[in-house]
């Protein structure tokens, strides 16, 4: 645990005046480690999802994030819960994106970030002259329909757009229905596969009619959203409250000193900011859980990686470009107790290739990554119904900064390695990140300094017709050699 110390100025006349000594930064990312990217064996999957705010919603990183954490996980468990008891939800939450969040959580977090959902791709909408009063009319329609199952995206549209009425393009039509969703009128319901967004949506009131979301009296759910954040992401700065929850920065200090003795300031060796956590947390960072699994395999768009604004407290700051795009999104990371010490990409199909580059200075991790690696290919094998796996080491590519808008989906570079038929290449020249129209996101990833979004539901944004990324050269140098037995192939860089 962390090696730090309690001084007290004066004899506890005040809580406040707790002063700690300053923390080493490890001990903090063994402290996140621990408190974000390890699922208790006893805790339910909606329990360690409602304790971690911060999953992202879409297709397939909700299910890869969910398996880093518990392998074992099966995707009808995750249906189970979004569709049977409808204990999970896939709704717009914090910076306005899509997450997964408890049932039972999401009237605290729609009260506490209605402001936030206002104003999410209202501007896109207004450019096609789509308004608040046309969104009124569509959600009037919609519950005098009052249709009992969920629909597809058509299906509503008929409902919406009656008759011979204009319909929009179908990128404004999915705004739509982000924004009817968004509003408490419409719920993301069933959908095809791990990889698939193409949902089927529900009245609200009908899927679930003892839930009820209202937008008054959002100040003590805003300081409630930002107890919870600090309580999985803390100590963080106010700069990264802001980013990470979508509040603007005056509404974050108001809630700071709303909190008053609950929280302390925290020095972070190696950080120049002094960040704000929880007092209740002091113990616990002081002696954090022990990690039963150190070596985790993260997705792009993790809850860990996008956790805080500021991200020089994952991974040495000269190694962030290859991490971290201009628009920030986050690739596909190897963490070694909460420290980033490489990156990794794989490619499904009839034959699953696992990917993977450990930083030079991390290299005596490599036994235990490679461990952990193969455990892991056999999960994602398992997810992608892969008769055969390959594990190939390659080499640092440059930075994502050179290689074009799309490149954090290829963090290791898109050109495969190696060719086997014009079939396989098409199949290895493709990310399950971007197998369906709602899995990438090309276009900037904030919207204005401190609101982050996502396209419609997540679908592919293209600048123009002609700003499709090119793929990065192969890296032309070789690698490791990595020997397999059974039905997997060995493969070298």
């Amino acid at each position: 645990g962390a090696d730090f110390a309690l001084e007290i100025k004066g004899k506890f006349r005040m809580a406040s005046r707790i002063v700690l000594n300053p923390i080493p930064l490890r001990d903090l990312q063994r402290f996140h480690h621990s408190v974000i990217n390890n699922f208790n064996e006893t805790e339910t999957l909606v329990d360690a999802i409602s304790a971690r705010p911060g999953f992202y919603g879409p297709n397939p990183v909700a299910v890869l994030s969910l398996k880093a954490r518990r392998p074992n996980l099966h995707l009808e468990d995750l249906n189970e819960a979004l569709i049977n008891d409808r204990t999970l939800l896939r709704v717009g939450a914090f910076r306005g994106a899509l997450f997964l969040v408890s049932t039972s959580d999401y009237p605290l977090y729609f009260r506490a970030l209605h402001t936030v959902l206002r104003r999410t791709a209202t501007e896109r909408l207004e450019k096609e002259g789509i308004s608040d009063n046309h969104l009124a009319r569509y959600a009037h329609r919609l519950k005098e329909a009052d249709f009992p199952m969920p629909l597809a995206h058509e299906q509503l549209m008929d409902i919406m757009y009656p008759g011979l009425e204009k319909r929009p393009g179908l990128n404004t039509e999915r705004l739509i229905l982000r924004k009817l969703c968004d509003k408490g009128v419409l719920v993301r319901t069933t959908f095809k596969g791990w990889k698939s967004n193409n949902f089927f949506y529900a009245l609200f009131n009908r899927w679930l009619p003892d839930i009820n979301l209202t937008m008054d009296n959002p100040e003590p759910a805003r300081t409630e959203l930002v107890r919870r954040y600090l309580r999985s992401y803390g100590p963080a700065s106010p700069d990264d409250i802001s980013w990470w929850t979508g509040l603007p920065p005056l509404h974050v200090q108001r809630v700071i000193t709303q909190l008053g003795r609950e929280v302390l300031k925290y020095p972070i060796e190696g950080l120049p900011t002094e960040l704000i956590g929880l007092r209740e947390r002091v113990d616990t960072l002081r002696n954090p859980p022990e990690n039963s699994r150190p070596i985790q395999f993260l997705p792009l768009w993790d809850a860990y990686t996008l956790g805080w604004r500021d991200h020089r407290r994952l991974v040495d700051e000269a190694l962030l470009p290859w991490i971290y795009d201009a628009n920030g999104n986050a690739v596909s990371v190897i963490v070694d107790e909460g420290r980033i010490i490489g990156l990794w990409q794989f490619r499904d199909s009839d034959r699953l290739t696992f990917e993977y580059h450990v930083f030079e200075h991390e290299r005596a991790r490599l036994p235990e990554v490679l461990k952990r690696l193969e455990e892991h290919a056999a999960v994602l094998a398992e997810l992608s119904s892969a008769r055969t796996t390959q594990i190939i080491e390659r080499e640092l590519p440059p930075p994502l900064s050179e290689r074009g808008p799309g490149a954090f989906i290829w963090p290791l570079g898109k050109e495969p390695l190696y060719r086997s038929g014009s079939s396989q290449r098409e199949e290895d020249d493709r990310s399950p990140m971007e197998r369906r129209h709602t899995n990438t996101y090309v276009r900037k990833y904030l919207d204005g300094k401190y609101v982050v979004t996502s396209s419609a539901e997540g679908n592919a944004v293209q600048e123009d017709a002609d700003s499709e990324p090119e793929p990065p050269p192969a890296p032309k140098k070789g690698g490791k050699k990595k020997s397999r037995k059974g039905n997997s192939q060995a493969q070298s860089a």
